[in-house]
Order: C-alpha cells, then sequence, then structure tokens
C-alpha cells in the first residue's frame, strides 16, 4: 500500500511539474513572434522608448501591426543620444527627465508636460523598448498630463512663506500606488493621474 502512494504522489508532482513547464513555454511561444515583428521594423535607435498611443493599442491587438512613421517615442533628455534628421524621419521624440527623489518621469510633448510613474516596467526588444502591459501604460498616457495644483500650499496668517503639507502628498503617493497594484487608475477632477 506504502509504495502505491509514493509512487501516485511522484506521479501527481512530475504531472504538476510537466504543466508548469508546458505552461511557460507556451507564453514565451506567443510573445516570440511579436519581437520578432518588432526587429523586423530595423529601428535603429538606441534609448527610444516607444509611447505612441496609437500605434501601442494597435500593437497589443494585433503584434504584426505596421507602425505609421514619425512614431512618437521618449527618450532621455541626458542620454548623450543625438537626435539626427533620420531618426527625425521615424520618430517623433519627446525628451524625458528623471530625478531620483520623485516617484515619476516627466515627459515633456510640445508645450504640455505629462507625469508617468516610474513604476512602468519595459521591455527591450532590439534596440527600443515597449511597455510590457501596454493597457495599463495607455491609461497612464491618457491621465499623464501636468496640470498646476491648487489650493495646496498652508500658510499660517503670521507667515509669509507657503510650506508644501509633505505628509498628505506621501499618503496620497501610497493611495494612489495601492489603488494601481488592484488594477484602478486613481485619477484628479482634471483628468490627470492622481
Amino acid at each position: 500500500m506504502g509504495k502505491n502512494r509514493l509512487a501516485r504522489w511522484v506521479l501527481c508532482v512530475g504531472l504538476l511539474i510537466l504543466l508548469y513547464l508546458l505552461l511557460r513555454s507556451g507564453g514565451n511561444a506567443e510573445t516570440e513572434p511579436c519581437h520578432q515583428a518588432l526587429l523586423s521594423l530595423n529601428m535603429t535607435a538606441v534609448g527610444l522608448v516607444i509611447v505612441d498611443p496609437v500605434f501601442l493599442s494597435e500593437f497589443h491587438r494585433n503584434c504584426h501591426a505596421i507602425p505609421r512613421y514619425p512614431l512618437m517615442t521618449m527618450i532621455a533628455k541626458d542620454s548623450g543620444h543625438t537626435v539626427t534628421r533620420e531618426l527625425l524621419k521615424l520618430f517623433r521624440v519627446l525628451p524625458y527627465t528623471e530625478n531620483d527623489a520623485e516617484d515619476f518621469i516627466q515627459v515633456q510633448d510640445n508645450r504640455t508636460f505629462r507625469l508617468l510613474p516610474k513604476s512602468i516596467i519595459y521591455h527591450q526588444i532590439g534596440s527600443v523598448k515597449l511597455p510590457a502591459n501596454i493597457p495599463q501604460f495607455l491609461e497612464f498616457w491618457h491621465r499623464s498630463r501636468e496640470i498646476e495644483c491648487k489650493n495646496v500650499l498652508q500658510r499660517d496668517e503670521s507667515e509669509t512663506n507657503r510650506t508644501y503639507p509633505l505628509e498628505a502628498i506621501e499618503a496620497l503617493a501610497d493611495i494612489r500606488d495601492i489603488i494601481i497594484n488592484y488594477g484602478a487608475y486613481p485619477f484628479l477632477q482634471g483628468g490627470t493621474l492622481l
């Protein structure tokens, strides 16, 4: 009796491991053609992050979608890469800055500034990066327009200098992160991300 139980247990564990390996390799097999489709476009600009909402939504539905140029991308201001005319034919390059003291990056889109969370994960495909979770990135992008805060400054009657309520700002950032982890997108009345 004991040998039968041990044999069943080993068989069950073996089947579970086999199932896990099959599911894991199946996920990679689905994304590989999409990576190959992007690699075939010959995008040679290093350090670019594709942020074009139209292309990303089409790519999410059909990874063999051909992009319409110029493709909106962003690149770090301090990356050291020069933007050439050939690059501008293929890409609309938006510079961004990243500050270690902040939990967002600031992207300059013409006269508008956009704030994107640093927590966004990107996949490196060839020489460009693509958001790992495209629907989530598109929600962030649509709510990323920077708006000036109203009435956020505290001031006593006796003080002439205004001070920021840092504890409240940090608490709101923590609440924002919790809400995002549950798949929701907190935004202010003006439409920007909290």
